[in-house]
């Protein structure tokens, strides 16, 4: 199945929430879009979502609301957030409602995190 996949790094990261917005024209309850999360690539993306300490894939549904992660990136790739995105068709969608000729359309992706300020460079006269 084809897919879109966002990734960021951000070392000593505090993931909070990810959200996104999503459009289906005309709208159509036979299309879905799903997210799969998953931080410092501790899960492949075909394992069961779980938040353990060796699995931490989430998958989520529905755009426009924010969905909490709450995880710091401390582990293999430490800071890393990897965002699967692909369209889900329904039952009942592909006869005789002919969902998989549409697409849902991603607008914005939105992550929420915290990171600790650090100086760089710093020089006094």
């Amino acid at each position: 199945m084809a897919y879109g996949q966002v990734s960021a790094t951000l070392p000593d990261a505090f993931w909070r929430s990810v959200s996104w917005e999503e459009a289906v024209v005309p709208p159509d309850p036979g299309l879905r879009l799903r997210v799969l999360a998953r931080v410092d690539g501790m899960a492949e993306f075909f394992d069961p979502p779980g938040n353990g300490a060796s699995n931490l894939l989430w998958d989520l549904v529905g755009g426009g609301t924010a969905h909490r992660i709450d995880r710091a990136g401390t582990l293999n790739l430490a800071g890393q957030l990897d965002l699967r995105y692909f369209v889900e068709y329904r039952p009942g969608s592909f006869w005789p409602a002919d969902s998989w000729k549409r697409t849902p359309r991603l607008y914005q992706i939105r992550v929420d995190y915290e990171r600790a300020t650090r100086t760089l460079y710093h020089e006094e006269e």
